[in-house]
């Protein structure tokens, strides 16, 4: 192989890193006034979590979760787009959802992932802030 066909095809890759990096987007969902019980069940934060997932059209891997004492929950969801994770905070009726994605979503996708969590959680106070890489 040249020298000229290797420093092409560096650049190449250098180039289609560049553009793997700038697809890469944060999302966090900051739920406020939610359903305490709700918030509190381990299991229903999990199923949530992962119909999120699908709903975004991501998909899902393995999952970790934990059900603190005395309340809150964390499940974490390692995705082959990257990851989602949520933390309540039931005693504040309040929690955080991050989703990464190395596929940006839509604005009607980031729209519906609201509105999913704002029936799940019985609350229509969700801000969310937004990322690229």
């Amino acid at each position: 192989m040249s020298i000229a066909s290797s420093l092409s095809r560096i650049k190449s890759d250098i180039i289609a890193y560049t553009m793997q990096m700038e697809q890469v987007q944060a999302l966090i969902f900051t739920i406020r006034e939610a359903d305490a019980t709700r918030l509190d069940d381990l299991a229903y934060t999990e199923k949530t979590v992962r119909m999120l997932a699908k709903v975004a059209g991501l998909h899902a891997l393995e999952s970790v979760s934990h059900q603190f004492s005395p309340q809150g929950v964390s499940v974490s969801l390692l995705l082959a787009e990257s990851h989602a994770t949520i933390h309540t905070w039931p005693e504040n009726r309040g929690a955080y959802l991050s989703i990464a994605t190395c596929r940006p979503l839509s604005e009607d996708t980031i729209e519906t992932l609201r509105q999913t969590i704002a029936d799940a959680f019985y609350t229509n106070t969700i801000t969310i802030e937004s990322a690229v890489l």
